[in-house]
């Protein structure tokens, strides 16, 4: 009969007056204690079992989430088949006027974009992956594009591309991502910074990298950027980076951030990191309906970017990021608010910032140049 879903203490319920499980051919009432029975004598043993939820705006499948089992009928019954369900909704996550990329075969953001957005989203909340930028400009909502991945963004079966983004312009894109792939290795050479294999390259945050405070002087050694040859930490002291202040940080190891980090428009902060960037599940808001920023800025892992939980069932706290994300190697977030606060509110939420484009430091600004030979 294949894998039936299982919940030790649970109580039947019955998901709206006019719910009912349907065969391929035929259907039942589930009656108000959450039971059913289906006559399919006569049908086929293989059937589609489908639980058709009297309302949906209330009610949601939590397992299977499709609502549906592939099972074989036998005579002169089959019993046990359980459909879990809950008035809360699955954790998902909402960029505002940014693009979402997903390349499975890497050099891209996330593996795949499986994002169940909320189909009883209202008010001020809006059940899209991509919103319009914050000035609300018309076809300002971002692009989802993936390679050698998939696209879910509904929760509801057979809705699996609903409800890209804010503009309804359907813009999702099946793009073969050939460029360059923009690492630490990449970044490293742009910035023309001395070779790592020869010794003596100066560790900019020697003293407090475990603890790591925003620098206050140049970079040593005249360097372009600042350098730590290891894990670091930002912990105890906030980065707040002013108008005309541009910093970009190269880490050799994992980067965790469990404070934040601020930048004025007129600043530039950036993060390029050989290994994860990992934000601990103890930093957040607790309150999902937050939209403050905890941090700013463009944050590059050639591992993964890692929006860690607290797990279990506790309520995570949200995660607020602004500005560029990218995970080379995959983005997990995997925040949960295991409550009905899922049905209004996403649990990370990123929002673009433009204006770090106009302040890329110089050598982030230069041109890719291809060279090959042309017939004459």
């Amino acid at each position: 009969m294949g894998s039936i879903c299982q919940l030790a203490g649970a109580s039947g319920v019955q998901p709206g007056a006019s719910s009912t499980v349907s065969t391929d051919f035929t259907s039942g009432p589930v009656t108000g204690a959450g039971t059913f029975s289906v006559n399919a004598l006569g049908s086929p043993p293989d059937q589609l079992i489908t639980l058709n939820l009297g309302d949906p705006t209330t009610w949601t499948c939590s397992c299977p989430s499709s609502c549906r089992y592939g099972v074989t009928v036998s005579n002169p019954g089959t019993s046990g088949i359980n459909y879990f369900v809950s008035q809360a909704r699955a954790s998902w996550f909402q960029t505002v006027g940014g693009d979402v990329h997903a390349n499975n075969g890497g050099g891209g953001i996330l593996p795949a974009i499986r994002n169940p957005l909320s189909s009883i989203c209202s008010g001020a909340c809006k059940p899209y992956t991509s919103l319009r930028d914050i000035l609300d400009t018309v076809n300002s909502s971002g692009i989802i594009s993936y390679n050698n991945g998939s696209v879910d963004t509904w929760s509801d079966y057979g809705k699996q591309t609903y409800n890209l983004d804010e503009d309804d312009r359907h813009l999702l894109v099946d793009s073969n991502h050939n460029k360059p792939i923009e690492n630490f290795a990449y970044f490293w050479r742009r910035f023309e910074l001395r070779p790592q294999e020869v010794s003596g390259v100066s560790d900019d945050f020697e003293f407090d990298y475990y603890d790591a405070a925003k620098p206050t002087d140049p970079p040593l050694d005249n360097r372009p950027a600042y350098y730590h040859p290891g894990d670091m930490t930002i912990s105890s002291y906030p980065w707040n980076v002013g108008v005309g202040e541009k910093l970009t940080i190269f880490v050799d190891g994992n980067l965790t951030i469990e404070n934040t980090t601020s930048v004025t428009p007129g600043g530039f902060l950036a993060f390029i990191v050989k290994g994860d960037i990992i934000f601990p599940a103890t930093f957040g808001d607790p309150d999902p309906a937050a939209t403050a920023a905890l941090v700013q800025g463009v944050f590059i892992a050639n591992g993964t970017i890692d929006v860690q939980s607290l797990g279990g069932t506790n309520q995570d706290l949200k995660f607020i990021g602004e500005g560029t994300f990218a995970g080379l190697s995959g983005v997990q977030l995997s925040r949960d608010y295991h409550n009905t606060a899922n049905n209004q509110n996403p649990t990370e939420l990123f929002r673009f910032r433009p204006d770090f484009l106009i302040n890329l430091p110089q050598d982030m600004k230069k041109p890719i140049y291809t060279w090959r030979p042309v017939a004459p």
